[in-house]
């Protein structure tokens, strides 16, 4: 048991240099370009009456020609005056801006993003959530990455709003560990995570490879299944995009209901990934946790030395806290050292948690109850 434990801490620490080393390694070299494509920005919005002002305020803020990016609102059967909200702001904006309805009968975020990249009028469709914030230079880059690059897909970073507690510095650690990772498996050739709320594709190849077709069945994973079929047909078309101009900034979660909920809708899509490379990171991230539940449980049995867990604990914080902190550095959060350790003693609980819960049972999302 020892040698193994061992041998898992010893991989893991290995395995997190690695991604600290590639991620400090992706440099961002903006293509110096003149010719602006056409961009659909496409948001599927469901009860959203309390963000989404907020997001079309930042989108037409877009330093970028008026002219050459619409907006698409689909409103995906939303229980509140979301839909009016945008109505009102399209009589009072000159932003190329639209609403559509997602078919009714047909419910969940990834029909009514197909609603939206059907009726899109751009090339290039980009894609964020409806509780976000986008930076005024977010199209720009965009475009600059397909105009200059011949991108058929890029992702960029996502970071929470800033919020006061440990409760949402919490949220922010786990986010910037899930963003460095994306980005750091791409850089390696084995790209498993992306965010949705900040992605832009080619409309073109979206239609292509079939969209959404082969995962319509679950309910979320619209950016990482799709990010992985282009990655899998143009893997040099793919790219993470490091350039603090481009961070967007999303609504962490207030509640430990909401908040679990989303971890397990997160959690539940792994084990449909087709490229078990993208799992090696999910699987090395489960192993270690639940192996320090089970040390931290062997408390109540003789012969199971304190120090093994102690030692396994720091050696697991130390390279966390080496890799995601320059991550959180990247996106200009504090690092508060002293209460990710004090998070880390918890998070093994949390992790082992969610990667078993994760495979059974339904979830709440957006008043849904889903599988």
């Amino acid at each position: 048991m020892n040698l193994m434990i061992i041998a898992t801490t010893i991989a893991y620490i290995l395995l997190l240099l690695l991604m600290r080393r590639t991620w400090l390694g992706i440099k961002n070299k903006r293509p110096v370009v003149s010719e602006e494509v056409d961009i659909s920005l496409v948001v599927a919005a469901r009860d959203e009456v309390a963000n989404i002002s907020a997001l079309l305020e930042s989108a037409i803020a877009q330093k970028y020609p008026i002219q050459s990016y619409e907006v698409i609102i689909v409103d995906d059967h939303s229980t509140d005056t979301t839909a009016e909200v945008v109505q009102a702001y399209k009589a009072s904006s000159d932003m190329n801006l639209r609403l559509l309805r997602a078919e009714s009968g047909h419910n969940g975020k990834k029909n009514a993003l197909k609603t939206g990249i059907l009726a899109a009028k751009g090339s290039v469709i980009a894609t964020t959530d409806a509780d976000c914030l986008l930076p005024d230079l977010w199209l720009k880059i965009i475009s600059e990455q397909f105009s200059g690059k011949n991108s058929k897909l890029i992702f960029g970073p996502v970071a929470y709003k800033a919020m006061p507690g440990v409760f949402q510095y919490w949220q922010q650690w786990e986010l910037a560990a899930l963003i460095g990772t994306g980005a750091a498996s791409w850089k390696l050739g084995m790209p498993n995570m992306c965010n949705g709320a900040n992605m832009a594709f080619d409309k073109s190849t979206f239609f292509e490879l079939g969209g959404y077709s082969d995962n319509e069945h679950i309910a979320s994973g619209d950016d990482e299944f799709f990010m992985h079929k282009v990655y899998d047909r143009y893997p040099s078309q793919v790219h993470f995009i490091k350039d603090k101009d481009a961070i967007v900034e999303t609504e962490a979660n207030t509640t430990i209901k909401k908040l679990f909920h989303q971890r397990k809708r997160w959690a539940g899509k792994w084990r449909f990934y087709a490229n078990k490379k993208a799992m090696l990171t999910a699987f090395m991230v489960f192993m270690i946790n639940m192996l320090l539940v089970l040390v931290s449980l062997s408390f109540f049995f003789p012969k199971v030395s304190l120090s093994l867990w102690f030692g396994l604990l720091s050696a697991k914080y130390i390279a966390e806290a080496l890799f995601i902190g320059q991550v959180m550095k990247f996106m200009g959060k504090p690092c508060r050292y002293g209460a990710a350790l004090l998070l880390s003693v918890v998070y093994p609980f949390y992790a082992f948690f969610f990667g078993i819960t994760g495979n059974f049972g339904t979830y709440e999302w957006k008043g849904r109850h889903l599988r």
